[in-house]
């Protein structure tokens, strides 16, 4: 846990770095969560009358956070699965549901037809961006509840080209999955029927260690014994 100290030295490289640090501020600090934060309040309008500008406040304010966490070396967040989901509101909370969506039904999915079926299930719809006046496709739009977000914007692994990749290799993989054999499959069978014959006694802590492969091959013989009677009874 950083100290107090600590916390108000990286909020004051924040005011700097901002273009803040000449004007009425306020830092507190909260500790009614698990993560080490403060609250900072400012003047927009600084100690010689003039108004601070909110140009790109957003992206500044990202880039520069990023700067002061690996100048200092604190940790970086374990990524969207630390997120906690049920304190995300509007469109924060839309985002998440798309990804966590998407992350749960692509392993199913070998095409972009089967995804776009499964997340229309989901009440997400998806429009791809073409190139200009052609067909190519050059990214992905994801909506939900009237709120649209590029894939990328989700997240770097919902990009068009990253989920095509991902659905190519879901689509090989299938491919070479081996498939049972039909003997493999009539061994299962097999093997089921033996267990139906021994019924409760297999459940019996008294009972004999009972051998799979020789099971098997007494019903197996059984069987074949069983269609010769019937033949010869025709």
């Amino acid at each position: 846990m950083l100290d107090d100290w600590t916390m108000n030295n990286l909020a004051l490289q924040y005011l700097q770095k901002m273009g803040y640090g000449d004007t009425q501020y306020l830092i507190v600090r909260h500790l009614d969560r698990e993560h080490p934060h403060v609250h900072i309040c400012i003047n927009r309008i600084d100690n010689n009358g003039k108004t601070i500008s909110d140009s790109n406040e957003k992206y500044r304010s990202t880039k520069i956070c990023k700067e002061i966490t690996e100048a200092n070396q604190l940790k970086w967040g374990e990524g969207k699965e630390a997120v906690k989901r049920h304190r995300l509101r509007g469109n924060d909370r839309l985002l998440y549901e798309i990804f966590d969506t998407i992350r749960a039904v692509l392993p199913r999915c070998q095409n972009w037809d089967e995804l776009s079926s499964a997340l229309k299930r989901q009440g997400i719809d998806i429009q791809f961006k073409t190139k200009g006046q052609s067909d190519q496709v050059e990214g992905i739009l994801f909506s939900k509840d009237g709120v649209s977000f590029s894939g990328s914007h989700i997240d770097r692994s919902c990009s068009y080209s990253k989920l095509t990749f991902a659905l190519e290799q879901n689509a090989k993989q299938a491919l070479s999955s081996p498939h049972p054999s039909s003997e493999t499959e009539s061994f299962i069978g097999e093997l089921g029927e033996a267990i139906e014959d021994l019924g409760e006694g297999l459940f019996d802590s008294n009972a004999p260690a009972v051998d799979v492969a020789e099971l098997v091959f007494q019903r197996k013989l059984r069987n074949q014994a069983n269609k010769k009677l019937k033949r010869r009874r025709l």
